[in-house]
């Protein structure tokens, strides 16, 4: 069991590392044989939790989902031989992992605290990585005199940030768990968690993330409806002093990223002239057309500007493909050099690696209005569960599923996360969260842990 707990943790840790696409697919790999050999030994046990009758719709709608864009790329796709070989990589890699982590907990899942652990274990790899971008932060803005921005430790901003909303999750879960059963989850002391609550939270100011600062805020609010939601007996003064504390923090954050940011203030100006594709095309190529100008005479915020052409011609891709162009992480360049080449000549070929910074505008792209139908279900299944397993009894696993779960759906909006690693990271952390909900509402069951569990 320790091998398969540092295995996954190690996994985790590596998943959210730059250039380290080999050593992850191995671990991947040997995730992959463990869940094999798992299956193997307790194949009754494991095929019982998947036909779990509350939950069995997940692993159905997502094998589905997974047939319906396979069999579409043969028909539908612009470019078949490309689209399989993003499917192999972009979404069946992702699948296998859900399911792998889901057989991994169903096959420990008699050993005592085996869930404690294995969220304890991905909850440490992972504020790893948020410990050393704050003592970068810290040194550097030491250093220089100033408040440094941008920061990210060793992976970048970007990546920190959205580490840390996942890291923000497990510890909202956490204390929602510790203020309800009045015992811990993880196993951690209540000043760890605090102190590395305020670690995420410097975390998101200074990688000055606008879109992390959101879910940073939209979780805290939702975590304090599921507080408020779970108290059996009605408090209303208490109430009212906790909602009152988290909007003041809310407003308080939100005034910092306004006043910091200065992308915000030009953020309605630039709709109106991101929405003019036609017309201004430095969305196109930022090489070949220089960015439009706000009515003051200065140039538009290129983030704000290229990420609402991008998303305003993706729409308009989806409206002339309703039943999508093939599945494909980049399949919205493809639709743009499709479009332009004419205009774009040789350099047509440059925008093919361009993605709308949406993963669901992408996603709907390539598999179409019904494949995109069928990933909310699957969506709404998985929430679905999580709720009515949180509401029978609370829940850590459920709890943190249900932020984690709302947060990447609300992420994927505004940003190519259905791709890649943190497709992969969301997928097989869903698998575990899923099977450890699953094995919670089951309660006592008829087997008994076997001597291969130890």
């Amino acid at each position: 069991m320790r091998y398969h707990l540092y295995l996954i943790g190690f996994l985790f840790f590596f998943f959210n590392i730059p250039e380290t696409v080999a050593l992850k697919n191995t671990l991947g790999f040997l995730v992959l044989c463990s869940s094999v050999f798992a299956f193997y030994r307790q194949k009754n046990l494991i095929i019982d939790n998947f036909l779990f009758e509350y939950s069995r719709n997940i692993f159905f709608i997502l094998i589905l989902l997974s047939l319906y864009i396979f069999i579409h790329l043969i028909f539908f796709a612009w470019e078949p031989i490309w689209s399989l070989s993003e499917y192999k990589s972009h979404w069946f890699y992702p699948v296998i992992y859900f399911f792998s982590g889901a057989v991994i907990v169903f096959y420990f899942s008699k050993i005592d605290n085996f869930g404690k652990k294995i969220i304890s274990f991905i909850f440490i790899f992972l504020t790893i990585h948020i410990a050393y971008a704050v003592v970068q932060f810290l040194i550097d803005s030491f250093n220089s005199g100033v408040l440094q921005f941008r920061v990210g430790g060793h992976i970048g901003a970007e990546l920190t940030s959205y580490v840390a909303n996942i890291v923000q999750a497990f510890l909202l879960g956490e204390l929602i768990y510790r203020s309800k059963k009045k015992e811990n989850y993880m196993f951690f002391d209540s000043k760890i968690i605090i102190f590395i609550f305020l670690l995420t939270t410097l975390a998101i100011f200074f990688t000055a993330v606008r879109f992390s600062t959101l879910i940073y805020l939209f979780l805290l609010l939702l975590s304090v409806f599921i507080f408020l939601f779970l108290n059996k007996v009605s408090n209303f003064k208490n109430n009212l002093y906790i909602f009152s504390l988290t909007l003041s923090l809310i407003s308080l954050i939100l005034y910092g990223s306004f006043s910091h940011d200065k992308r915000w203030s030009s953020l309605i100006e630039t709709i109106s002239i991101a929405t003019d594709t036609k017309n201004n095309k430095a969305w196109l190529d930022k090489d070949l057309y220089s960015l439009p100008k706000l009515s003051n005479g200065e140039d538009v915020s290129r983030s704000n500007y290229e990420r609402i052409a991008w998303a305003y011609q993706g729409l308009k891709y989806i409206y002339a493909n309703p039943m999508g162009i093939g599945y494909g992480r980049n399949i919205f360049g493809h639709a743009i050099e499709h479009e332009y080449r004419y205009l774009l000549g040789d350099e047509a070929k440059k925008v093919r690696g361009k993605h709308s910074h949406s993963g669901i505008i992408d996603f709907t792209i390539g598999v179409g209005l019904l494949g995109a139908i069928l990933w909310f279900v699957f969506i709404f299944l998985l929430l679905k569960f999580l709720f009515l397993n949180l509401k029978r009894d609370i829940s850590a696993p459920s709890i943190i599923g249900i932020l984690i779960t709302t947060s990447f759906l609300a992420r994927s909006f505004v940003d190519s996360f259905m791709r890649d690693h943190m497709f992969q990271q969301f997928m097989l952390l869903m698998g575990i969260l899923v099977a450890l909900s699953i094995f919670e509402k089951k309660g006592e069951t008829n087997y008994a842990p076997s001597d291969s569990f130890k």
